[in-house]
């Protein structure tokens, strides 16, 4: 199968996974990702939408323990959809955007430079047991993920996982893939 139907593939067995049955996934990969995230202090997080592997309750873990925390904002630079990242307070820095995203405010002042994050968690469609990652196809991660020199960690649920596909040039594998049964 090619990336397009292995994305379609992974996106419906998460789109079948049961409300209740995620929640205890979801809380199964927060208890992992607060392990993970101990020694780091600048930290990059998406924020979650729909039934991707939920951050919302991680952010607030994060804040809570005096993390800065950085969220992404998709933009299109010279052609090319990257992402630049601010530093938020809390979800009230964000405002709703395209792609039911919910992205910061771009304020100058709270740019995130990609050399100052320590750890990235990134959100994940599918993957392979080589910890490529299949995003939504449209490069944003990709331009970040080639330049982040820190821990790069998908979250993922075990459904999510796919047969070994062959990366593309631009692809970036992940350092560490979590899923509700564990690390890979």
């Amino acid at each position: 199968m090619d990336k397009k139907a292995l994305r379609k593939l992974a996106q419906m067995k998460r789109h079948e996974l049961p409300p209740l049955l995620k929640a205890q996934f979801d809380e199964n990969i927060r208890e992992q990702l607060m392990k993970v995230q101990e020694p780091y202090q600048k930290i990059g997080l998406y924020i979650s939408i729909q039934d991707e592997a939920d951050t919302r309750r991680i952010l607030q873990h994060l804040l809570d323990q005096g993390k800065q925390v950085a969220v992404p904002k998709c933009v299109v630079r010279e052609g090319i959809n990257t992402l630049d990242f601010y530093w938020i307070t809390g979800l009230q820095d964000c405002i709703p955007s395209r792609f039911e995203l919910l992205e910061p405010v771009a304020q100058p002042s709270r740019k995130a430079e990609l050399s100052e994050l320590e750890l990235m968690i990134v959100p994940v469609v599918g993957f392979d047991l080589e910890k490529n990652r299949i995003g939504y196809g449209r490069g944003y991660y990709d331009s970040v993920l080639c330049h982040f020199p820190g821990l790069k960690v998908g979250l993922a649920y075990t459904m999510q996982r796919v047969e070994h596909f062959q990366p593309e040039a631009f692809d970036i594998p992940l350092d560490m893939i979590l899923t509700e049964q564990g690390s890979l």
